[in-house]
């Protein structure tokens, strides 16, 4: 089972994003919040893979990256983008992905980082 934590102040996309995922066979989303319900929240399972808004800034992604592997250690994280743009201004970042992307992408970006 592969455990995914969703933060994006977006609920309507968190919430459609949980339904699609949970479609997925061996995906359990454990947390799925906005930035604001996140600090000190408790999961009932250890998170592997965080999907992060980048639309939350730099220095909330990093706050929630950084509380996130204190304490799941190898969590891995994809970044949440709005544009195609956004994907082409960081060609070098492999962690990204549209929020537009079909199920397929996430599964298989999702599986990709945990090396599945």
């Amino acid at each position: 089972m592969i455990n995914i934590a969703i933060i994006d102040q977006n609920e309507i996309f968190r919430t459609s994003l949980k339904t699609l995922l949970e479609q997925i066979e061996g995906f359990s989303v454990v947390m799925n919040t906005g930035y604001y319900g996140f600090p000190g929240r408790r999961c009932s399972a250890p998170i592997q893979v965080l999907l992060i808004d980048d639309g939350l800034g730099k220095e909330k992604c990093d706050k929630v990256l950084q509380e996130i592997h204190q304490k799941n250690g190898q969590a891995r994280s994809l970044t949440l983008v709005m544009f195609e743009d956004d994907l082409n201004a960081h060609e070098n970042q492999p962690d990204l992905i549209l929020k537009s992307s079909c199920k397929k992408e996430f599964e298989e970006r999702i599986k990709r980082l945990i090396k599945f």
